[in-house]
């Protein structure tokens, strides 16, 4: 039995239809007749599509919310007034290096949403505010005394830098159940 091997080796036969895929970590795709691959793309480059009949190729990313970001927030009764959380860990600290995340990129977060399933704080008004590497920021909210619902600050703006530790401190009432899902959005 003899093989009569072809080159390039069509598709439909288990080939690329191409004599070499010279691109060394390029992006494989299918140009309409055979395999190819696209130029390699640097740090922080997305790949992108350029319309039908053209190749995609990596470019500067141009949009994107940046950072979005939730969690759920615990505070339950026989916890302190004040203490800090993670988004991505429910349970509270009072110490702040226990509750921060780092983040992945720099951008200005301008949207922090609060909504409040359960509020056992009778006496006092409870304080949802964005940490930044151990500061309380503008980006804030105020909830009152047994206050359930939606709670937005959507005016103040709060910069950060790729690196910085972020958390969410919460001051509510002493000994009260305080149960919250908290969602914040960047650009």
């Amino acid at each position: 039995m003899s093989f009569l091997r072809k080159s390039p080796m069509p598709i439909a036969e288990g080939g690329t239809n191409a004599t070499t895929l010279a691109t060394t970590d390029g992006t494989v795709y299918f140009d309409g007749t055979r395999l190819v691959t696209t130029a390699t793309g640097s740090a922080r480059q997305v790949l992108t599509s350029n319309g039908a009949g053209v190749a995609p190729s990596y470019q500067a990313s141009t949009g994107g919310s940046g950072l979005t970001a939730w969690g759920v927030q615990i505070h339950m009764p026989n916890s302190p007034a004040s203490g800090y959380y993670s988004l991505f860990n429910y349970e509270v600290s009072t110490v702040l290096t226990d509750n921060q995340w780092v983040t992945p990129v720099a951008a200005t977060i301008n949207n922090l949403f609060v909504n409040v399933a359960w509020n056992d704080a009778k006496a006092t008004t409870s304080v949802v505010t964005l940490n930044v590497n151990g500061v309380d920021k503008a980006l804030t909210l105020s909830i009152p005394a047994l206050g359930t619902g939606l709670y937005s600050d959507l005016v103040h703006t709060v910069a950060i830098n790729q690196g910085d530790f972020i958390s969410i401190h919460l001051n509510t009432e002493f000994n009260k159940a305080f149960y919250c899902f908290v969602a914040i959005r960047a650009s």
